[in-house]
């Protein structure tokens, strides 16, 4: 069943306007754009991806990394930050486990630097 509806030519005209000319019209000036460097990526990164342990160490930080294999077999890397300058690593000091979200890695703790990461 098709419904059809009578649409006067103004209200025609302003959805072409809207839905065609409007976003070609603000679109152009972006296309010269999309494949510019981004300054903030150039300060900000370095062309070697770091581990979370090097992330850690670079911030200042005492860091450990550990290879865990499951009972069934699943190789888990478990990424530890055992102190820093104002506090030395100790045993005494309590653990605290942060689990990152599903297809994620432990460096997003870490990705704020020292002032704003965990």
């Amino acid at each position: 069943l098709l419904i059809v509806r009578h649409v006067s030519p103004t209200t025609m005209l302003k959805r072409y306007i809207f839905f065609w000319v409007l976003p070609i019209t603000l679109g152009v000036p972006l296309i010269g754009q999309q494949h510019e460097t981004n300054e903030i990526s150039n300060a900000t990164f370095t062309n070697k991806v770091l581990t979370p342990k090097e992330l850690a160490q670079k911030a200042g930080y005492t860091a450990e990394t550990y290879q865990v294999v499951t009972p069934d077999r699943y190789v888990l890397q478990l990424d530890r930050i055992a102190g820093s300058k104002k506090s030395p690593p100790s045993n005494n000091k309590p653990a605290v486990l942060l689990v990152h979200g599903v297809l994620d890695c432990s460096a997003t703790w870490l990705l704020g630097g020292s002032e704003k990461g965990l």
